[in-house]
């Protein structure tokens, strides 16, 4: 499946979604560096307590970002998460059944 037309799942390159992905991964790490010093800097705070709460407040934003992504619409009569258009195999955050085995 070497054309863009037979892929099953979406028309963007494997290439594309991943620079894609890391771009973003790398505008996001940039962000958190610039917190991290306007905090260090402004805030007088133990070193240990500031990696605690940073740890913290990433594991929320990252969250936050999955749940907004995972919300779902109607495309063209299927319901697809918003992620769907970042990474084409991104299925939503699922929490798993009681009997899942």
């Amino acid at each position: 499946m070497s054309s863009r037309s037979q892929r099953p799942v979406s028309q963007r390159s494997s290439t594309t979604i991943f620079y894609t992905l890391a771009i973003g991964s790398g505008v996001l790490r940039a962000i958190t560096v610039v917190f991290d010093i306007v905090a260090i800097n402004t805030i007088d705070i133990d070193p240990l307590v500031y990696g605690i709460l940073a740890q913290w407040v990433s594991l929320l934003v990252t969250v936050l970002l999955v749940a907004i992504v995972s919300i779902r619409r109607t495309v063209d009569g299927r319901k697809q998460a918003l992620g769907y258009n970042l990474d084409p195999d991104f299925d939503r955050l699922r929490i798993l059944p009681k009997n899942w085995t």
